[in-house]
């Protein structure tokens, strides 16, 4: 946070919103293909501030 304050404050938000998932889903038996990808992308979020352009992807889920 120190060297870019507004990166650090989206990092810090995914960081919470990827922690608050997790334990609120590890307690149940389930969970959704689009719960554990809304974690997925807040974890990718929080690695590609970390390491900017060196990480690239994509993902693509059917409906079905």
């Amino acid at each position: 946070m120190g060297s870019d304050l507004k990166k650090g404050k989206s990092m810090l938000a995914d960081l919470i919103h990827y922690l608050r998932t997790i334990f609120s889903k590890s307690r149940g038996d389930l969970v959704t293909m689009a719960q554990e990808m809304e974690m997925v992308r807040a974890y990718l979020n929080i690695f590609k501030i970390k390491m900017g352009d060196r990480l690239r992807y994509a993902i693509d889920i059917q409906d079905a």
